[in-house]
C-alpha cells in the first residue's frame, strides 16, 4: 500500500511538470503604458509581449515578422483602437486572436480631438460616453485615453474581464490584482493632482494634441499644440499664430517629444522668453513592466512642474 502511494505521488509530480506551455496565457499589449497595466494585472501568472517599442510612434510603426507572431499567437490581445495603433487594424480580426480594443471600455469619458493651433481653456473639451462604436477610426476623437488615470482604472476593469473570461482558472488571481492596481491608480491620481496644482494656472504649449486627457484631469492649461497630428508638419500659419499665443499668452514653456526631432519646437521659441521642455506620452526611457504606467505620469508630472515652476 506504500508503494503504491508513492508511485502514486511520482506520477501527479511528472503529471504537473509536464503541463504544456499553453497553461500560461498568451497576452499582448500595443504600447507600453497599457503593457504595464496588463503586466500589473498578470502578476504571478506570465508576462505579457509589448508590440511597439516606445521609443517609436504608434502612428508610424511598421511592424516587424516577430510582432506578427506574437499578435497571431495571443490568446489576448489589448490595444487602445483604430486611430492610434493604425497598421494593427487588419490584423486584430486574426483567427483565434481575442483582440480588446480599450477605447470601448465601459464608461470612458472620450473627448473631442481640438483643432487649429492654439486654443483657449478647456476649448473642446466637449465628452460623451463611448461604448462600443464602430471599427473605422474617428478623427473628431482624441485617442490618447491612457494619459488619464480615470480612464486607466476603466481600462483596467475592462482588462481584468477579459483575462478572466480567456484565463477561467486564474480569474481569482486577476481580480485580486487588479483591486490593488485600482487602489495604486486613485493614489497615483491623488499624488499627481497636489503636485501640479501650483503651475495650473500657467499657459505651455505641447509638441503634439496628446495632453488633453491630462490637462482635463489635473485642470491644467493648455494653450496649443504645434501640430494637432504627428504624422503631419504644421502649416507656416499654425506656426505663426502658436508664436504669437507665446508673446501674448506669456507662455514659458514648448514642450517636444522624445520620438521626434525637436527642432521645431526650438525654432519656434527663438527670440521669446519660453523654454523648451520634453513631454513623453509613451514613456521611451522607461522599461516595460508593471510601474511603467505610473513612472509616466509621475514623468510627465514632473517635467510639467519642473518648467512650469522656473
Amino acid at each position: 500500500m506504500l508503494f503504491a502511494r508513492l508511485i502514486a505521488f511520482i506520477m501527479a509530480i511528472i503529471a504537473g511538470a509536464a503541463l504544456p506551455a499553453s497553461a500560461t496565457p498568451k497576452v499582448a499589449a500595443s504600447i507600453m503604458p497599457i503593457h504595464s497595466l496588463v503586466s500589473s494585472l498578470m502578476k504571478g501568472v506570465g508576462v505579457p509581449t509589448l508590440l511597439i517599442p516606445s521609443n517609436v510612434s504608434p502612428h508610424q510603426f511598421s511592424l516587424k515578422p516577430s510582432q506578427r507572431r506574437a499578435i497571431a499567437d495571443a490568446d489576448v490581445v489589448f490595444w487602445i483602437g483604430h486611430g492610434i495603433e493604425g497598421r494593427l487594424s487588419k490584423l486584430m480580426s486574426g483567427k483565434g486572436t481575442r483582440a480588446v480594443s480599450l477605447i470601448k471600455s465601459a464608461g470612458l469619458q472620450i473627448l473631442k480631438a481640438r483643432s487649429g493651433g492654439v486654443w483657449g481653456s478647456h476649448d473642446g473639451h466637449d465628452h460623451h460616453d463611448h461604448h462600443g462604436e464602430g471599427e473605422h477610426a474617428d478623427s473628431t476623437k482624441d485617442m490618447h485615453i491612457w494619459l488619464d488615470p480615470a480612464n486607466a482604472r476603466l481600462m483596467t476593469q475592462a482588462m481584468v474581464r477579459a483575462l478572466s473570461e480567456a484565463d477561467k482558472k486564474n480569474q481569482s488571481l486577476y481580480e485580486a490584482n487588479g483591486k490593488k492596481l485600482l487602489a495604486d491608480l486613485e493614489k497615483l491620481e491623488n499624488e499627481i493632482v497636489r503636485a501640479l496644482a501650483p503651475v495650473k494656472n500657467k499657459p505651455f504649449i505641447v509638441f503634439h494634441d496628446a495632453f488633453q486627457y491630462f490637462e482635463r484631469r489635473f485642470g491644467l492649461n493648455g494653450a496649443g499644440a504645434l501640430m494637432v497630428h504627428s504624422v503631419h508638419s504644421p502649416s507656416a500659419k499654425r506656426l505663426f499664430e502658436v508664436r504669437k499665443k507665446i508673446l501674448r499668452a506669456g507662455v514659458s514653456c514648448v514642450f517636444r517629444e522624445p520620438q521626434f526631432d525637436g527642432r521645431l519646437a526650438v525654432s519656434v521659441v527663438r527670440g521669446t522668453s519660453a523654454k523648451v521642455g520634453i513631454l513623453d506620452p509613451l514613456g521611451s526611457d522607461i522599461t516595460p513592466g508593471p510601474t511603467g504606467y505610473s513612472q509616466l505620469i509621475r514623468s510627465a508630472a514632473k517635467s510639467l512642474g519642473d518648467c512650469l515652476k522656473n
